[in-house]
């Protein structure tokens, strides 16, 4: 522990005005990076949602430490961490073909309040280094999966296949040939035949290898595939 910080651990004006302050300059911190991007939870959302878990923790302190319910401070910092789930969901949107946004803004909510907790326990060390492993991760690590991405490509198909248990012998027959499936959905067949299912997903390639014309001839040679189809 950084002893510098010791005179504003303690239960005091000193101390709550401090752990206000570290809240403040988190939420700020991690709210300015979704505001940039124009994310329906930005710098105002983060700052109240780091306050608001700081503020708990300070609650609990004081009702365990001079009102003697040693409970209830546990209890109330465990109703935020559940209870911001609530207001994650609300970012979070599915958007055509069930491509979802938002998941990292309501994951920067959640690890938002569990920071003012540990701000308001007093664990400013934790709050700190937490806090720049964040930024990293949320600034750093989304460049390199920008570039990674650049180097993909994708193509929407719909598959059907003769028999629907081969689904999976397809899929996996799919991934070793290509790199990948994503947003996968099983479907009714669209000739209506017995036993016949289609398929919906993304296929994912490296950039520049192959063309959709050789993809689509290609899927269409693998065992049990009926006919394949480009969809948008």
């Amino acid at each position: 522990m950084i002893h510098a910080f010791d005179i504003f651990r303690d239960y005091n004006m000193i101390g709550i005005i401090f752990r206000i302050i570290i809240a403040f300059a988190v939420g700020t911190s991690l709210g300015l990076e979704r505001d940039r991007k124009r994310r329906s939870a930005g710098l105002r959302t983060h700052v109240l949602v780091c306050l608001g878990g700081m503020l708990t923790e300070l609650t609990g302190m004081y009702i365990s430490g001079y009102m003697g319910y040693f409970m209830a401070g546990t209890r109330l910092s465990a109703t935020v961490i559940s209870g911001i789930s609530f207001l994650g969901a609300g970012v979070i949107i599915v958007e055509y073909r069930r491509h979802i946004r938002g998941l990292t803004t309501a994951a920067g909510l959640w690890i938002t309040a569990i920071i003012g907790i540990a701000a308001g326990a007093g664990l400013y060390e934790a709050v700190l280094f937490f806090t720049i492993f964040v930024e990293v991760a949320i600034g750093v690590l989304r460049n390199f999966a920008f570039r990674l991405n650049q180097r993909r490509d994708t193509v929407h198909l719909y598959v059907e296949l003769d028999s629907a248990w081969e689904v999976n012998e397809f899929l996996a027959a799919t991934k070793q040939e290509y790199r990948g499936i994503r947003d996968l959905r099983v479907v009714p067949s669209c000739s209506g035949k017995d036993n016949y299912v289609g398929l919906e997903f993304n296929l994912i390639y490296g950039k520049g290898e192959y063309k959709t014309k050789e993809i689509i001839k290609k899927v269409q040679k693998f065992p049990n595939v009926a006919f394949v189809i480009k969809t948008y």
